[in-house]
Order: C-alpha cells, then sequence, then structure tokens
C-alpha cells in the first residue's frame, strides 16, 4: 500500500543578481521581519515596567511570543508561553492554548501540540477556527493518527464558511485511504478533482482506491 504525504506550501525567495532588481517578496519578508522585531522590543521595554499585575505581564509575554513564532523562533517563543503557563492565571491568558499548540506544531512536536489545540478548540471554538482544525488534523496525521485527523475535518467542513481547498480533499482522502477505507477515499479523491485536476495525491488516490475496490466488485 503506498503512504502519501502533503507538500507543505513552501516560499522561496529569489534574490535578483547584481543588485540591480529588487525582489518584491524578499523586501516584504524583510519589511515584516523588522515589525515583528519592533513588536518584541516595545513588549520587553514594558516587561520593564513596575508594578506590572500578573495578568498585564502575560499579556505582554503572550505577545512577545506571537511576534517569535511568527519569526519561526518557535523554541524561544515556547520559553515566555512556559512561563506565562507557570503563572496562577496563565492557562486563563486569552488564546494561550492555540499559540502554545502552535509553537509545538512548527516545532513538530505534534504530540505536546495535540492536546493545546484540543483545549484551545473546547475553550475557543471561534478563535481562528479553520486554521486551527486544520493544523490539528495535521498533528494527528503527523502521529499516524488518521481518524481523529478526517473527525476533525469532518467537523470544521460543516461551518458553511469553511473553504474546502485542495489540502482539505488530499488529507481527507489520504486519511481514508491510509484506514483502508477506500469506498471512502475515492469519492472525496473524485469531488476533489472536480475542483483541482490537476492535484497529483487525488489522483493517484483514486487511482489506487479504485484498484483496491476492483476484486470486490468481481466478486459480488
Amino acid at each position: 500500500m503506498k503512504i502519501y504525504y502533503l507538500t507543505p506550501f513552501l516560499i522561496f525567495l529569489t534574490c535578483s543578481s547584481g543588485g540591480e532588481k529588487r525582489d518584491p517578496v524578499l523586501e516584504r519578508k524583510l519589511a515584516t521581519e523588522k515589525i515583528l522585531q519592533e513588536k518584541i522590543r516595545i513588549a520587553d521595554e514594558s516587561l520593564k515596567t513596575q508594578n506590572l499585575n500578573e495578568e498585564k505581564k502575560n499579556e505582554l509575554l503572550l505577545e512577545k511570543s506571537i511576534a517569535l513564532i511568527e519569526l519561526e523562533k518557535y523554541k524561544e517563543a515556547l520559553k515566555f508561553l512556559a512561563d506565562i503557563l507557570q503563572t496562577r492565571s496563565g492557562i486563563r491568558t486569552p488564546h494561550i492554548s492555540f499559540y502554545v499548540g502552535l509553537a509545538y506544531f512548527y516545532d513538530k512536536d505534534f504530540r505536546k501540540a495535540i492536546p493545546f489545540l484540543i483545549r484551545s478548540d473546547k475553550e475557543e471554538p471561534n478563535f481562528e477556527s479553520h486554521k486551527k482544525r486544520k493544523i490539528l488534523a495535521r498533528a494527528y496525521f503527523n502521529e499516524d493518527q488518521f481518524g481523529p485527523g478526517v473527525a476533525i475535518l469532518g467537523k470544521a467542513s460543516q461551518d458553511k464558511s469553511f473553504a474546502k481547498d485542495l489540502e482539505y480533499y488530499e488529507m481527507v482522502s489520504a486519511g481514508f485511504f491510509k484506514m483502508n477505507l477506500f469506498q471512502r477515499s475515492l469519492p472525496i479523491a473524485e469531488e476533489g478533482l472536480t475542483k483541482f485536476p490537476e492535484s497529483k495525491v487525488l489522483q493517484e488516490i483514486k487511482k489506487d482506491s479504485l484498484t483496491n475496490l476492483e476484486p470486490k466488485k468481481s466478486k459480488s
């Protein structure tokens, strides 16, 4: 049986030679990094203020952690997120569970990411709901827990505002396939191909699902 790997969306930065042309993608990246570094600087300055109460300090640490996550400094972000969680009111800090789960996910510690993302989905179901559920499903998939991953995406798809994009179709059809539920992977792959006919993943899943279903058809 084939195992399908989902290709993450990567951004490749191409630097122009000789300095003759400006790379707009690189310029936007550098401008964003500058903004994030400034947010961290402001948070650090505010944290020096005397007599900060615990809630305000945690709020500032969270702002700093979010900026660090966006800068892809996940371990550093996790250190400050841990500082928040060690306080009495830490776990009640708005959105803390989501960002801890997010940092663990991007740091590829999927096992630790899952419980925080689940907690966030229960306590703040409307906060980053679509992004959160896709990330949670991907975390389950990376732990070879395809059933819970597919279930999360099924729950997300019940929301009318949820967009069934290419990632959704590839993940759900691949999840069913990996659970040997070929009769369920096939229609998802076929539906996805009506919207994304260029998808090699969906093409392969459709082909292999049909192959696995053929013997059952011939025996009936």
